[in-house]
Parts: structure tokens; C-alpha cells; sequence
């Protein structure tokens, strides 16, 4: 909602999110449902009508589960699973045993360093200069940090927009400074959140991450919530997958061999060992896959694999990727 999207309404009720780069079409994540409940028939009437009424070229849902990904694999697109989502329900969050050892460990550390956390609005914060400076130079620093980062499509940051339906938790020390940003945001029809956005101030005090992670789970637990997402880790178990038998045989094996190159290189500028790793040591109860499913539109082996390069190369375009050079405000 954030994103810079063009939204697509079918008939039935069903609402897309669609973005063209390079003559590709590219759905972010799961239609909006029209009903709290699922019918397989109104979401299929929805996929025929927008294949109707996008333009010709590859179409592509970027990072759905698998109830849609096995949905659309009838329909002949092809599924590639690419990272993982843990959740954490709020009944159980605490870590336990060695696992969750580094941890209880972490949070006292921070703790001990004098580090409080804060609950707020994100509108309320805006009226709050000081503390609105504060969070955008936090921001600033956590988008250069790297010299490298991606700001559009799903991985476009703005903490002054949807500012009613978010919670923010500020970690600030003694001085009364910021040295960590959480944002939360609400999951439609359900009573579960997604925790989207983790900034951390340069030179700040150790165990803050876990700590603002606890503390929301703990706030949003206590407002009636159920379980909240800690966000995907994308370039993890990466394969294909396929219901279907005769789309196992169309596998785009060039296309595997250089995904598996190009994923070892984006790796070491999203950091993913380091995030699945940091996920794992809370009390996570599920994984749950995401897919990208594109539509099969060539026999072909080598246009096959050329389509998904194709896609790959317009959803990096889409994410807008900047380079910070050294020195850069």
C-alpha cells in the first residue's frame, strides 16, 4: 500500500496489485479477498479476467503461499519457492532452553545498558519533531549502511504512511535517544501483525534487536493478537516445485544453474544466512514457503529459461536498487 502500484478489481471482488517493468506484469503478493473466507471459484473467475485484461508478455506473482501457488499451478504457471516466513504465536512466544539461551541473553544486555522500549502511533510520533528527526536519521543510516539497497516494490520503507493502523517501538537509552526502530503492521482479517521494519542507530547497544522484538510480541499479545510474522527471508530453500507431472518435465534447468550463481551473490548484499539466523533463535512455531509462480508461455527449453531471466531481471527493476557511495547524506 505503500508502493507504487496500479490496482486491478475483478468482477468477483478480488483486488491486485500490478507493476509493469520490461514487458513483464507483476502481481505483489496475494490478492485482497473480497470475504474473510475463501472461494476457489471467485479467485479463479478473478485470474482469468486479469490475464484478459493485462498486455501480452509474462505475468508473475511475486512471494504468495502455497494455497494460491498450488491454485495457479493448474492453471499452468510454475512455482518457485524462494524464501520463508516464520511466525511466532503470542501464546508462546518466550524463548526457551539453549536455543533461546543468546537470546534471554541479548535482551538483558540491553536491558542493563539502560535501554527502554516505547510504544507508540506512528501518527502521534509525527506531531513529535524531535522524535520524528530522530527515526528518519535512524532510517537514513539503516538504508545507506550497506551502500547498496533496494526501495521500491515489496521492500519500500515509509514510516509516515498508513501512520493510524501501525505501531511503532522506539528503544531509546538514558539520553533519551533512539537507538532502535520496530515498526508493526496489522494483518487483514486476522488478529495477527507483521513485524516489517527494523532500523537500528549506528554504534548502538547490543541485545536491542531481540529486545524491541520481545517487547512488541509482548504489547501485541496483550492488545488480543495471536501471532505475528517476523518477515520473509527471501533466497532461502530455493527450488521448484510443481503439482502438476507434466510441468515437472519443463523444469528451466539453465535457469537453475544461474539462479543458484545469482543467489549466492545476492546474499551477500541482503544478508540472508544472517537474518534466517537471527529468526531461528526466537520461539518460531511455523515456516511458512512463498512462491514466485509465473505463467508457462513457451515450449521452448531455452525461451522457457530466457522468460524466467526476463522476470527476474524486471523485479529487481522494480525494487529500484540504489547505490550509496562513501560520504553519501
Amino acid at each position: 500500500m505503500i508502493s507504487d502500484f496500479h490496482f486491478l478489481e475483478s468482477t468477483t471482488g478480488w483486488i491486485f496489485a500490478v507493476t509493469q517493468k520490461l514487458g513483464v506484469s507483476l502481481i505483489a503478493l496475494e490478492p485482497l479477498p473480497p470475504h474473510p473466507f475463501f472461494l476457489k471459484e471467485d479467485f479463479i473467475v478473478a485470474i482469468e479476467e486479469l490475464e484478459a485484461a493485462l498486455p501480452r508478455g509474462p505475468i508473475a506473482f511475486i512471494s504468495i503461499g502455497p494455497k494460491f501457488a498450488n491454485i495457479l499451478n493448474e492453471r499452468k504457471y510454475y512455482n518457485l519457492q524462494f524464501g520463508r516466513e516464520p511466525w511466532i504465536d503470542l501464546s508462546d512466544f518466550e524463548p526457551r532452553g539453549k536455543r533461546g539461551k543468546g537470546v534471554r541473553a541479548a535482551r538483558n544486555q540491553a536491558l542493563r545498558a539502560g535501554i527502554g522500549v516505547e510504544n507508540w502511533k506512528l501518527s502521534d510520533l509525527k506531531r513529535k519533531s524531535e522524535l520524528k528527526d530522530q527515526i528518519e536519521a535512524v532510517h537514513r543510516y539503516w538504508k545507506r549502511k550497506s551502500h547498496f539497497s533496494l526501495e521500491g516494490f515489496l521492500l519500500k520503507t515509509d514510516p509516515w504512511k498508513l501512520m493510524d493502523d501501525r505501531y511503532c517501538f522506539l528503544a531509546r537509552n538514558q539520553k533519551n535517544e533512539i537507538e532502535g526502530v520496530l515498526i508493526a503492521t496489522p494483518i487483514v482479517n486476522s488478529k495477527s501483525w507483521y513485524l516489517e521494519d527494523m532500523w537500528l542507530r549506528r554504534a548502538h547497544a547490543r541485545g536491542i534487536g531481540e529486545l524491541l522484538t520481545l517487547e512488541a510480541m509482548r504489547e501485541l499479545r496483550e492488545i488480543g493478537s495471536e501471532k505475528v510474522s517476523l518477515g520473509l527471508v527471501p533466497l532461502t530453500d530455493l527450488n521448484f516445485s510443481s503439482n502438476l507431472p507434466e510441468l515437472r518435465s519443463i523444469r528451466p534447468r539453465m535457469f537453475s544453474i544461474g539462479l543458484n550463481l545469482m543467489s549466492g551473490f545476492l546474499k551477500n548484499f541482503y544478508n540472508a544466512d544472517g537474518l534466517t539466523l537471527f529468526r531461528k533463535r526466537f520461539n518460531v512455531c511455523a515456516w511458512s514457503p512463498h512462491f514466485i509462480s509465473v505463467k508457462m508461455r513457451h515450449s521452448v527449453p531455452l525461451l522457457r529459461s530466457l522468460q524466467w531471466f526476463r522476470v527476474v531481471i524486471a523485479l529487481i527493476i522494480a525494487h529500484k536498487p540504489k547505490i550509496y557511495f562513501k560520504g553519501a547524506k
